[in-house]
């Protein structure tokens, strides 16, 4: 079947087709109002060397090099289960990524927190930043570093309001409104094809038909009135020959 006789299956069965068109467009819109908008913030921070690893009175922000690995170190910190399970708890609905600023070759840390209540958002995202600076403090606690010579962090941007995004409703609506039209199209095309394979039939010469035969169908009492005449012509035989 080519793409022609396709449509001109569908358009026969213009009840059917029409009737999925009107479901799919149905649960489309309804899919698109019940998923929310969500609002996505983010925040830049960058890691500054400690004071004894620069010379005296040095600009930090020309010694940035070294501190690329620090930078991942604390990025896969910070996207741990553990510290996604903190923000769950306190913030349930929220989505947070963390990950190193690719755009930059600085030692920049990227954190985006996602939900549908834009204040929501911007809570958590506040306390991610406080959360970045205590967590690097922790980590270098932890080795005993000296705190002149620990590094800092220090807050480059930080959005003060959410900015929309549609790409859940977009692909949920896509998938809803996709999943009905599919299903009507290959119901019509199913109907279609069972319809004409009928009509064929009917309208098929007789000799084109194939031919069906029925076993005679023989009981009891005849049988036995068969055995009973074949033995009586055996026995009129024997007879005969005497």
């Amino acid at each position: 079947m080519n793409v022609l006789e396709a449509l001109r299956g569908l358009l026969r069965r213009w009840y059917i087709t029409f009737t999925g068109l009107a479901l799919a467009v149905l649960t489309g819109t309804i899919a698109w109002a019940i998923v929310p908008v969500e609002y996505e913030r983010t925040a830049t921070q960058l890691l500054l060397p400690g004071a004894q690893s620069m010379p005296e009175e040095s600009n930090p922000f020309l010694y940035l090099g070294g501190l690329a690995y620090p930078t991942d170190i604390l990025v896969r910190a910070l996207g741990s289960e553990n510290v996604a399970n903190e923000v769950t708890d306190e913030f349930p609905g929220v989505k947070i990524e963390v990950l190193r600023d690719t755009s930059s070759s600085s030692p920049v840390v990227l954190v985006t927190a996602t939900s549908a209540d834009d204040a929501a958002t911007g809570r958590v995202l506040d306390y991610m930043v406080q959360r970045t600076q205590t967590m690097l403090a922790d980590l270098q606690d932890a080795e005993s570093i000296p705190a002149s010579n620990q590094i800092t962090v220090t807050t480059l941007t930080i959005d003060s309001e959410g900015e929309p995004q549609s790409r859940t409703r977009l692909i949920v609506t896509a998938v809803a409104g996709v999943a009905i039209l599919a299903v009507t199209l290959l119901l019509a095309s199913l109907i279609d094809g069972i319809s004409r394979q009928r009509r064929r039939r009917r309208n098929a010469p007789v000799g084109e038909r194939k031919a069906t035969s029925t076993p005679p169908v023989i009981d009891d009492d005849f049988a036995e009135a068969i055995e009973a005449a074949k033995l009586a012509k055996r026995v009129s035989a024997r007879a005969s020959r005497r």
